[in-house]
C-alpha cells in the first residue's frame, strides 16, 4: 500500500517541534519529527514499542535516568514503559523518523 507523502497528517504541534503521521499499517504507526533549534519533545511514557531512526542532525534523548547523544544514522529503540525525551541543543534541525509498534 502507498502513503503518499503529500497525505501526511499533523499529530504533535509544540513549540519549536512538529509531529507527522505518514503511514498507519495496522501493527506500525510511521510519524516524522521535526525537532527545531533548542526545541524539545517533554518526557512522556507510551504504552508502546517505540524506535527512532535519526534522518538528520544530533539531539539527546533521555530514556528513564540515561541521557544519550544521538546522531544521522543512529536508531534507538524505547521498550513500552519507559519514560523518554527529546531535546536539540543544536542550532540545526533535527528529523526522526519514529515506528510506533501498535
Amino acid at each position: 500500500m502507498l502513503f503518499p507523502y503529500n497525505k501526511k497528517v499533523e499529530v504533535l504541534n509544540v513549540e519549536n517541534a512538529l509531529g507527522y503521521l505518514l503511514a498507519s499499517t495496522g501493527c506500525n504507526d510511521i510519524v516524522e519529527l521535526h525537532i527545531g533549534e533548542k526545541g524539545c519533545v517533554a518526557a512522556h511514557v507510551l504504552p508502546i514499542d517505540v524506535t527512532f531512526y535519526v534522518i538528520e542532525g544530533s539531539g539527546s534523548i533521555t530514556i528513564g535516568a540515561d541521557t544519550h547523544t544521538a546522531n544521522k544514522g543512529d536508531v534507538i529503540h524505547v521498550p513500552k514503559g519507559e519514560e523518554r525525551g527529546w531535546q536539540n541543543n543544536t542550532a540545526q534541525s533535527l528529523k526522526l523518523l519514529v515506528i510506533k509498534q501498535v
